[in-house]
């Protein structure tokens, strides 16, 4: 289920998440959703949403995108941002 990019485990196939798959194409991430059945897998991912490095570790977990997607796209992938 978990492939060699970036994966979005998404328990609510309601959840629009086209914004953070916007950003990770745009930023030239490899980036995959895959929808998972809510009932059996409530207790290995309690969060609607969890985004899993290549490394298979947990990179960020909720129950809703973040209102800047960019900065948690950039966050994960180690970019430091200098204002």
């Amino acid at each position: 289920m978990l492939g060699s990019g970036f994966t979005l485990i998404r328990r609510d196939p309601e959840l629009d998440v086209g914004g953070l798959s916007a950003v990770a194409n745009d930023r030239g991430v490899p980036f995959t959703v895959v929808d998972v059945d809510a009932d059996q897998t409530a207790t290995l991912y309690p969060r609607k949403l969890t985004l899993v490095r290549p490394d298979q570790h947990v990179a960020w977990r909720g129950d809703r995108l973040p209102d800047d997607p960019a900065a948690l796209i950039d966050r994960v992938r180690g970019v430091l941002l200098v204002e």
